[in-house]
This record gives C-alpha cells, structure tokens and sequence, in this order.
C-alpha cells in the first residue's frame, strides 16, 4: 500500500510540475518574453606605468529576460556575470515599464540607466567608442549609471523628455539619507536627425561622515544622425559641496564624429577634455580616440579603439589599445 501510495504521489506531482513548466512556456511565448544579453571579450595593450601591458579578458558578459506581462506593461531584468571595474557579478537592470497606449507618458520603476546626457542613458553596446568618453565617466557619481527609483517619459511632436526621482546612491546601493535626488533631460528635433538636449541633476549626498552635502551637475548634448553620418557632442559641469564647506567644480566635455558606409565599416574619431578643477584650465586631460567598426551582423561587431592620452595630473597614464568582440543575443 506505501509504494502504491508513493508511487500515486510521485506521478501526481510530477504531472503538476509538467503542467505548470509547460503553463509557464506558454505564457511565455503568448507575452513575447525574450532571453537577452551580450558578450564583450576584450584584448588590451596599454602603455601606463604599473599594470599588465597586454592582456585578454571578459569586459561584459551579462544575461537576462526581458517582455510583457500585460499588453501594456512591460519589464526588464538583466544580471551582469563579469562587470568592471571589479570583474564581479552584479544585478544591471530591473525594472517595470507602464505603457499607457500613448507616446507622451511611460511611468518606470525600478534599477535603470539614469536620464542624463547621451552617452550616460545609452546602453553600452549601443555606443559607438568601446567605452564612454573620459568626462561621461567621471562627472557620473552614480555606479553603473544607474539608481532606484521612479522615471517619467515621452514624446510630444519635436520634443521628448526623462525625468526621475532616485536614491541618489547608485546601482545595488541602499539609500543614504532621506532625501531624493531628481535628474532628467528635454531634448528638441528641428529637423531630421538632429537633436539638442539639456540635462540637469540636484540632490544630497554623503562624503566620509559628512551627509546631505548638496550636488548639482548640468549637461549640454546635440546629436546628428542621418545617412551613415554620426556627429555629437556634450559638456558636462559638476558642482559638489565639500565637508569643509568648499565646493568642487570640475567639468569636461567631448566631440565625436564617425561615417558608417554601406559594407558595414565606420570609422570614428574622439576628442575629449577633463578638467578636476574647473578653476584651473591647465590642469586637465586630454584624449583622442581613433576607432573602427565592423559590424558583422546588427550589432555583433569587431571594434578597435586607440587612444592618445595626455594627462597632467597622472604622468604615468599612457596610450592604449582596445580591440573587443562584441556578441549581442
């Protein structure tokens, strides 16, 4: 009777949890569900003092799924394997979009690239360098460029807008005080291809035991798009409260340009300019990017980047070269 029991049990179950697997394929196929990720396999040859001049290595490796749970809400959710600087894992998006049949609002919530510039909220395997420009990197003070929080977003005729609420401390970060921070952009399209975008960001943050320091940061971008041609551009300004009641300034800005013709080739040129002491225009760095794209299939491609640096502050910076792999699924 025990085995008959078991054995009752047993198959019981089983054909439960097939029910539910196949319940879950199914809905999973009705709701356009999508297993998505990338690869970006890198080699590098760096001349700076004091680390490994050639090297191979996984830049990105990152998995996740992304699709509908209802006609108008979506949702997205993407874990990083391999992520820098640290080359640890590290949970990337996770996020819910509601759409309410209407371009001019789309509520999100969630972990999410954060509404700031152009390179800033454009996913990496999007951006036209292998990396995003010297001043995109450090006037960010958010990790990963991203936050938690609540966005809103759309588009009227020429003008399309961001706005979001946040924490204030970052990606996988717990808030550090009660204030929220608030960050967006408004961009305008006179004309096909163009746009030209503003960006601001104010808020409190901690320093050492110091908290509710203010910050602001102000953005300038425009952007040319149009028949293979790619022009753009952004400065960045930074203003952070210090504990001792000083303020830092510091700001930067780039110039890009690349031609992508019609077998799949685009070559790219960078200029960009840092400066930790806006005060102080001797004082800063400098770095022209050459690059080359061949796009293998979408946006699987082979990138070579080389870069010339010269920065005052740091002597032992020197140039590099990056030639990545990029595998997008």
């Amino acid at each position: 009777m025990n085995l008959k029991k078991y054995a009752f049990l047993f198959i019981t179950k089983g054909l439960m949890l097939l029910l539910i697997f196949f319940s879950l394929v199914s809905t999973t196929q009705a709701l356009e569900n999508k297993i998505k990720g990338f690869l970006q396999g890198q080699f590098t040859n760096d001349q700076s003092e004091g680390v490994i001049e050639n090297e191979f290595f996984i830049h990105r490796a990152r998995l996740g799924i992304s699709g509908k749970i209802h006609q108008q809400i979506t949702y997205n959710l993407i874990l990083g394997a391999m992520e820098p600087p640290d080359r640890n894992p590290h949970l990337v998006n996770a996020f819910v979009d509601f759409n309410y049949y209407t371009p001019y609002l789309k509520i999100r919530f969630g972990q999410f690239l954060l509404p700031f510039g152009l390179e800033g909220p454009q996913p990496i395997t999007l951006n036209p360098m292998i990396e995003r420009a010297t001043a995109t990197k450090k006037l960010n003070p958010f990790r990963m460029f991203r936050d938690i929080g609540l966005q809103l977003s759309g588009e009227y005729k020429i003008i399309d807008y961001a706005v979001a609420v946040i924490n204030g401390s970052g990606a996988n970060s717990p808030d550090e005080n009660n204030e929220k921070d608030v960050i967006g952009t408004i961009g305008f399209s006179p004309i096909e291809g163009l746009r030209i975008g503003t960006s601001y960001h104010f808020g409190r943050y901690k320093k050492n035991t110091k908290s509710n320091l203010n910050r602001r940061r102000y953005g300038l971008d425009v952007e040319f798009v149009r028949k293979g041609l790619r022009l753009r551009t952004e400065i960045i300004d930074r203003q952070d409260e210090q504990a001792d009641g000083s303020e830092k300034i510091d700001a930067g800005w780039y110039i890009l340009a690349g031609y992508k013709f019609r077998f799949n080739l685009e070559p790219l040129i960078r200029y960009e300019q840092y400066y930790p002491d806006a005060h102080d225009i001797d004082v800063n760095s400098d770095v022209a990017t050459i690059g080359l794209n061949y796009y293998i299939l979408e946006n699987n491609r082979i990138s070579v980047n080389y870069e010339f640096k010269d920065d005052i502050e740091n002597p032992k910076v020197g140039n590099r070269l990056t030639a990545q792999l990029q595998v997008v699924f």
